[in-house]
C-alpha cells in the first residue's frame, strides 16, 4: 500500500517534469519513459492521458465558428489546444469544457433550467 502511494507520487511528479512551458513536452515524455518499468510506465500513460485532456480546451457549438471567434477565443487560453465541435442539438449559445470544468451556455439547457422553474414554480 504504501509502495504504491510512493510509486503514484512519482508518478505524478514525473507528468509535471514532462511539462515546458506549461504544455506536455514529447521530447521529456519519451526520455522519462524510457527509464520506466512497465508498471510505471502504464501509470505514467494513464496520468499523462489525464493530463493532456486537462491541457485540452474543448469548445461546442451550434454551427461552425467563424475564424475571427476561433482565434479570439483561442487566444482566451494561450497555454491550452483548443478543439472547436460542432452540435446541432444544443440549438444556440456555446459549452465550454476544460478538465472538471464545464461552462454550459447552451440555449438548450437555458430552456431546460427555465422549464424546471416554472414547473417548480407552479
Amino acid at each position: 500500500m504504501i509502495r504504491e502511494e510512493k510509486t503514484r507520487t512519482k508518478i505524478k511528479q514525473l507528468v509535471i517534469l514532462s511539462r515546458t512551458g506549461g504544455k506536455l513536452d514529447p521530447r521529456k515524455i519519451v526520455l522519462i519513459a524510457k527509464k520506466l518499468k512497465k508498471r510505471e510506465l502504464a501509470l505514467y500513460y494513464q496520468d499523462l492521458l489525464r493530463a493532456r485532456s486537462e491541457e485540452k480546451v474543448f469548445v461546442t457549438t451550434a454551427v461552425s465558428v467563424p475564424g475571427t471567434f476561433s482565434s479570439r477565443l483561442a487566444r482566451a487560453f494561450p497555454k491550452h489546444d483548443v478543439e472547436f465541435s460542432e452540435d446541432p442539438h444544443i440549438l444556440g449559445g456555446m459549452k465550454v469544457s476544460f478538465g472538471d470544468f464545464v461552462f454550459d451556455g447552451t440555449l438548450v439547457t437555458f430552456l431546460k433550467l427555465f422549464e424546471r422553474q416554472y414547473e417548480q414554480s407552479s
